[in-house]
């Protein structure tokens, strides 16, 4: 009975371990990406700025 605890307390540790560094990974990979979002969406406010000078139309301050 012991082993069979043991074998499913290190099956359940090895599995755990493994979520763990899964998720880990995948926050690493999130991180940038709401900077990189932010950057999309300035660049495309400034192109739209150039584009209602170029033409003479009034916008609002953005």
């Amino acid at each position: 009975m012991s082993e069979k605890l043991d074998n499913f307390a290190n099956g359940l540790r090895d599995k755990l371990n493994d979520i763990n560094a899964r998720l880990s990974s995948v926050g690493s990979t999130i991180e940038p990406a709401p900077k990189e979002t932010q950057a999309a969406i300035e660049s495309k406010l400034y192109e739209i700025k150039v584009t209602l000078e170029t033409n003479h139309i009034e916008h609002p301050e953005i």
